[in-house]
């Protein structure tokens, strides 16, 4: 009797799981993802997990449009625009909510 090689027994697996990410996820989350990874990007922040979450959150709740104008008001008048973008997408929120 022949032992099936470990390619054979995975690839013929009809239970294989799927794994891509966004099965089951909506339209608006993945675009609300990628905004808020543009954003991180831009700002500069692409390491900073807590402030994608942030960011994730404000193109949630926010207009596009809002987040972005205060994106444009954090890179002018802030010394520190990350942080100052923060400030204000936090105070934004707490203000819709």
């Amino acid at each position: 009797m022949e032992i099936p090689s470990i390619n054979v027994i995975v690839s013929g697996n009809s239970s294989k799981k799927n794994n891509n990410v966004y099965v089951n996820v909506s339209e608006r989350v993945r675009s609300v993802d990628a905004r808020a990874e543009h954003l991180a990007r831009k700002i500069g922040n692409e390491d900073n997990e807590i402030a994608y979450k942030l960011y994730c959150k404000a193109f949630y709740v926010l207009s596009e449009d809002k987040v972005w104008s205060l994106y444009e008001l954090a890179q002018k008048k802030g010394r520190n625009p990350a942080k100052y973008l923060s400030w204000l997408l936090s105070n934004e929120i707490r203000r819709a909510s």
